[in-house]
């Protein structure tokens, strides 16, 4: 499944932001993902209208 493979990216590059964090459950890990991308979106989205 593709989005699965972009989800599994991005939580890679979470993991070189913030090191290697064990024992977090991956259900977070997507949940910050996806607050993150909102907040990407949102910036964006407000810069452009800027």
């Amino acid at each position: 499944r593709r989005p699965l493979q972009e989800i599994s990216e991005q939580v890679q590059k979470m993991k070189q932001k913030h090191g290697n964090v064990i024992g977090r459950p991956l259900k977070q890990n997507v949940n910050e993902v996806a607050a993150r991308r909102e907040v990407c979106e949102n910036y964006l989205y407000n810069g452009e209208m800027t």
